[in-house]
């Protein structure tokens, strides 16, 4: 028995539909068919000569209307977009100072500070007047500090501001005036003012990562007030020589992870070239490892920390802490630390 023939109505919705979607697809769909049968049914049409409804065909114009009228409004808003990226201020960059080192002829006497984590919760800057009294006194070279001098808890992501913790944290306002008080407490003019950036500076650049809406608006205002004090940084990792001995915050490995472990200034002795001076662990420590060559040694000498004597950070109540307290007055000489005293902060209250 031969299928019965479908009436004309068929033909003409189907027509119709790919009249307003344009799209034999989306037409199936409305039509609740499988795209095999549209596809006969909308050929068969074109073939019997159908043509579409004239309602179709104004509804057709206007749906067209539509999606003109939309462009020109996502045309006008993207132009207005451009316009804006193209009026923005450019991106502040920090202004970081990389010294040329002299190398093993020079003679240098260095002032080292060790990490100092200035903060609001520290509002006593006694101990870094303490400090710019002791520099006025032996007239070093250069001063050195070795990164950390602001602990910068308003970018603490161990505590995020969502946490209960997180709500007693600083400002970063607060943070930046605490620490351009430190710096002005100082007081020191006349030698060379460096710091090697730690990794509680280096919280503003993370920080500005995770939120881009905040990009270019703290990392570089930091090391600006540095600068407005008249000390030059380098960026966190980076090992500023003076006289052929390095400097860093935290000595990075291969993996470019910090060098950890209570015995780390021994695999850093052990990996290096030259000499190298460093902070971060907040425990001082002298290790000098033989080598085959001229150098015929390395010297690896942590400096401690430059926080108020037996104070210990929050983080660290509860942990073997064995921090040292205190600065150092280094001899670089001959391509080598040939000389360290180190100055407890019990001794430069005096």
């Amino acid at each position: 028995m031969a299928p019965k023939p479908l009436n004309d109505d068929i033909y003409q919705k189907a027509l119709d539909s790919f009249t307003i979607h344009n799209n034999k697809a989306a037409a199936a769909r409305e039509l609740s068919l499988p795209i095999a049968t549209y596809k006969h049914r909308l050929d068969e049409a074109k073939r019997r000569g159908f043509t579409p409804s004239s309602g179709v065909i104004a509804q057709a114009h206007a749906t067209e209307d539509d999606l003109r009228a939309q462009i020109k409004v996502l045309q006008t808003q993207l132009d207005a977009k451009q316009i804006h990226i193209t009026q923005a201020p450019a991106i502040v960059k920090p202004r970081y100072s990389v010294r040329v080192d002299g190398g093993s002829k020079e003679k240098i006497r260095i002032c080292a500070i060790g990490d100092a984590h200035d903060s609001p919760h520290i509002p006593n800057k006694e101990r870094f007047e303490w400090i710019g009294a002791h520099i006025r006194k032996t007239k070093p070279d250069v001063v050195l500090q070795i990164g950390d001098f602001a602990t910068l808890d308003s970018l603490n992501t161990h505590d995020g501001n969502e946490t209960w913790k997180g709500k007693f944290k600083p400002t970063f306002k607060e943070d930046v005036e605490s620490l351009s008080e430190a710096l002005g407490a100082m007081n020191v003019s006349g030698p060379e003012l460096h710091m090697t950036e730690g990794n509680h500076e280096r919280r503003a650049s993370i920080f500005e990562n995770n939120h881009p809406e905040t990009h270019g608006t703290m990392h570089a205002k930091l090391i600006d007030i540095f600068r407005a004090h008249g000390w030059g940084v380098s960026p966190y990792g980076f090992i500023q020589k003076y006289g052929g001995v390095g400097f860093v915050h935290a000595a990075l490995n291969a993996m470019g992870k910090t060098y950890g472990g209570k015995n780390a200034e021994n695999t850093i002795a052990n990996d290096s070239q030259f000499d190298v001076v460093i902070g971060h662990s907040h425990r001082s420590r002298v290790v000098r490892m033989p080598k085959i060559g001229e150098n015929n040694h390395v010297t690896v000498l942590n400096l401690g920390c430059a926080l108020p004597d037996g104070f210990i950070e929050n983080y660290a109540k509860h942990s073997t802490t064995g921090w040292s307290y205190g600065i150092y007055d280094l001899l670089i000489q001959n391509g080598h630390i040939e000389g360290y005293n180190s100055i407890p902060m019990s001794a430069l209250n005096g």
